[in-house]
């Protein structure tokens, strides 16, 4: 509590510092139509230390991630595969087959068998903390053969009348079916054989960041860019269209009013406009999701009264804000370029799905490499737009 104390203490005073020496970049900007260079490497050294201080932030308020036993069943499991006569050091699958032969889940020597569930649950906490969608989106577990969900794209006809008034006839809800389908989503992680050997190694630990990480990494760039084949189909995997042209299926946006940039002139409109393109229902809880180079860019960015767009969030458990609403950064999305999409607005629980089907499987390969054991785990994730009309997207053209 202290160490974020401290920090979100250090953010605030590297905001009141960058506020200073943005508003003289302005202001020489203002009168003479461009800043110095000391200064807007000044600006631009704050903005990276603000930053990094989110980040920082963000990464302290995390639940710790580690295994927890839950059962002696889950204990057991874990020591065949973490002791050091177990599957991961010695290749000794003995006891695991046999526990997971009782517990019905086994899998054959070449396909891998199933990690304990504690092992899972950690790596999926740390996939979680370094995986923005995740933390975004609505996740769901299923058991197999992807998710059919249907969804209203235009309801039935409605209103008042009284007891003996007329009742127009209804219309006929249009429904439309979204199918995601799990992907088998892989990871190999090589490890020398004199790690395995030594006992005072925490081959779970090892394991659970490694394979978190990666995952997260993996699901991510798929989540935001992912086309669909063979895993999940990302937010910026789907055809785009002028929102005013907005249809279903399709990723309504707005312009930035520069190609490649923010515009010259009240950049701050072009991002409120954005946020309102979005209905009320789903703005309420709307979030932000851009690059990190493109948030720097926006926290220079005054609005007419000369308040800045972006806030820190200086409280306990607060977000980072930009008008309002909480801002979160991954950097699959697009930078800035010309015509990109490189802003996304959206209530992306009400948008976004992303179906998990339980369970880590790991193969143990000690033979392709001389010297190493290469540790393959797979597991399914799915992923796609469930709700066209939660989420909007800014594309940086004129």
């Amino acid at each position: 509590m202290d160490e974020i104390k401290q920090l979100i203490e250090q953010q605030g005073r590297a905001f009141e510092e960058f506020k200073k020496a943005n508003d003289a970049r302005l202001a020489a900007i203002e009168a003479t139509g461009h800043a110095p260079a000391d200064v807007e490497a000044k600006v631009d050294a704050i903005n990276a230390e603000i930053s990094r201080l989110s980040k920082d932030i963000a990464a302290a308020q995390r639940p710790a991630v580690g295994a927890t036993d839950t059962n002696a069943e889950q204990d057991e499991m874990k020591q065949a595969f973490f002791a050091r006569g177990g599957f991961l050091r010695s290749g000794n699958d003995a006891d695991v087959k046999r526990i997971q032969d009782t517990m019905r889940s086994s899998s054959d020597p070449d396909g891998g068998y199933l990690l304990p569930d504690a092992t899972v649950g950690a790596i999926e906490r740390v996939a979680l903390n370094n995986n923005a969608m995740r933390q975004l989106a609505t996740v769901t577990p299923i058991g197999g053969g992807g998710w059919r969900e249907p969804v209203v794209t235009s309801g039935a006809s409605s209103g008042f009348t009284g007891e003996t008034g007329s009742r127009s006839a209804s219309t006929t809800p249009t429904i439309s079916e979204v199918k995601i389908e799990d992907g088998e989503c892989y990871t190999l992680l090589p490890a020398y054989t004199r790690m395995l050997e030594d006992s005072s190694v925490d081959l779970e630990a090892w394991l659970i960041e490694e394979a978190g990480y990666s995952f997260a990494d993996t699901e991510g760039a798929a989540f935001v860019t992912g086309t669909g084949v063979n895993g999940p189909r990302g937010i910026a995997g789907y055809s785009f269209v002028a929102n005013a042209s907005y249809a279903w299926g399709k990723v309504g946006y707005t312009a930035s009013g520069k190609a490649g940039a923010l515009a010259d002139t009240n950049p701050a409109d072009y991002l409120i406009d954005m946020q309102h393109t979005l209905k009320a229902k789903y703005r309420q809880n709307g979030t932000w999701l851009m690059a990190d180079a493109t948030l720097a860019a926006i926290r220079k960015i005054q609005d007419g009264m000369g308040q800045y767009l972006w806030q820190p969030g200086l409280q306990l458990g607060a977000p980072d804000m930009l008008l309002g609403k909480p801002v979160l950064t991954d950097d699959n999305v697009a930078a800035l370029a010309s015509d990109s999409y490189s802003i996304f607005f959206a209530d992306f629980k009400r948008a976004y799905r992303i179906v998990d089907r339980r369970g880590i499987t790991i193969l143990r390969d000690p033979y392709t490499t001389k010297g190493l054991v290469n540790f393959y785990l797979t597991r399914r994730v799915g992923g796609a737009i469930k709700n066209f009309e939660a989420i909007k997207a800014m594309k940086f053209s004129a």
